[in-house]
């Protein structure tokens, strides 16, 4: 039969270092998970939690080369612009010991273009066109935390709505960060009123309703000869009808 399960409420889960799950995690996606760009993205995160430069330097450097092999001239994945910026601070504050600084700060470099980390996410924001509105929000908040707040609330304005595959859930995130921690709430009534317009029936603007999702046949009113038949069948009111026709 089936084996029972030693651990049906999570307790033990829940006992476990939640880092080092991860961390183990991490090492099977590291090894089973290497072209898929979002195995990688989590890889990366876990190592610089852990601040782990080298792994993280090999999990950016993953990321970055699955990214180009997705197709030429798309834009980097939403959250890599952030990553970026704590890779290149993660290695100030704790470089590899010896010479494995230098060397990884030489990688570094390499993977960025020979650019520093703010002028990586200058050269991306230098191209909003080709940026999807996930990445948009994480540029802004790369910018907002370098004190370029206005800039990056300009990435969010109405027409990062334009085009296709813009999905509810980001554009309610952006919504949030503009309240919240990027802090403008004329950006943030602008934005939401362009949702309104381009998901009109989405439940986080208020747009859908029961009607939404009953027939419209549904709601016209009963046809007068239907109207009749139910007459005829109440208590009495087929005999009253059988007396006018003369029956």
């Amino acid at each position: 039969g089936a084996k029972a399960d030693p651990d049906p409420h999570g307790e033990a889960l829940l006992a476990k270092d939640p880092m080092e799950e991860a961390a183990r995690l991490a090492g099977l996606m590291e090894r089973h998970g290497r072209e898929d760009v979002e195995s990688q993205m989590l890889v990366l995160d876990v190592m610089l939690r852990r601040r782990r430069v080298l792994p993280a330097l090999r999990a950016l450097s993953r990321v970055l080369s699955a990214a180009r092999e997705a197709g030429a001239g798309r834009a980097p994945p939403a959250g890599l612009l952030r990553r970026v910026v704590d890779m290149e601070a993660l290695m100030r504050e704790a470089p590899p010991a010896g010479g494995a600084a230098a060397a990884a700060a030489e990688q570094l470099a390499l993977l960025l273009g020979g650019r520093t980390a703010a002028e990586y996410v200058d050269s991306v924001v230098a191209q909003p066109g080709t940026m999807p509105l996930a990445l948009r929000l994480d540029a802004a908040r790369v910018m907002h935390a370098r004190g370029e707040g206005a800039r990056g609330v300009g990435l969010l304005g109405p027409e990062a709505l334009e085009g296709l595959g813009v999905r509810v859930g980001v554009a309610v995130e952006v919504c949030g960060a503009l309240r919240g921690e990027l802090g403008d709430e004329g950006a943030a009534f602008a934005f939401e009123a362009a949702c309104k317009e381009r998901f009109p029936r989405a439940n986080a603007w208020g747009g859908a309703s029961a009607a939404d999702y009953v027939s419209p046949r549904c709601l016209l009113p009963p046809p007068e000869e239907d109207a009749g038949g139910l007459a005829d069948m109440a208590p009495g009111g087929g005999e009253e009808k059988r007396e006018e026709n003369g029956d």
